[in-house]
């Protein structure tokens, strides 16, 4: 039977395993894994310095250089990025967007739709001989005694010539 703990820690064991993969494919790849640049070299890294005793090893790193005005460590200089600002914009697609088509099709209906152009078109008669000549009282004293049919063919009539704003109201109620 496997011990309790080691199935505890089992997860963390794959995890780092998992871990350590990547970077060891990294070495690989950029020839860190050389004799020179491994781990378990007695020699050390590159650059350290060994003491008397060659089982122990120190890495000597440069000292930082002194700021110009003497007010301590100089900072790094800071790289430029490369491009910015001078790369190109990008070019939008040669489609254009359904918004943008839908709006071209609008324009294009409105510019062909004129007076000559077909469609729909009613043509309302006078309600009865003579409403043209009638004045606006005399067409709201009739409507009171109308029917309702009457009254609608007043006011499509009315809406379509004459406008009259009196004749209209009247209609509505």
């Amino acid at each position: 039977m496997p011990d309790p703990l080691s199935l505890i820690t089992a997860p963390a064991r794959i995890g780092l395993r998992l871990a350590i993969l990547p970077m060891q494919a990294l070495r690989r790849l950029t020839g860190a894994d050389s004799p020179s640049f491994d781990d378990n070299d007695p020699s050390g890294p590159p650059g350290a310095q060994e003491t008397g005793d060659s089982a122990t090893a120190t890495v000597t790193e440069p000292a930082p250089a002194a700021a110009p005005n003497g007010s301590g460590p100089a900072k790094p200089a800071r790289r430029p990025r490369a491009n910015r600002g001078t790369t190109p914009p990008r070019k939008r697609a040669a489609e254009p967007t359904r918004g943008e088509m839908a709006d071209r099709r609008e324009a294009q209906r409105e510019a062909e739709a004129n007076e000559g152009s077909p469609g729909p078109e009613i043509h309302v008669e006078e309600p009865w001989d003579g409403y043209a000549e009638m004045s606006a009282a005399h067409v709201i004293r009739r409507l009171t005694e109308a029917a309702p049919a009457v009254t609608a063919m007043v006011r499509l009539y009315e809406s379509q010539n004459a406008k009259r704003e009196a004749v209209l109201r009247a209609t509505e109620s």
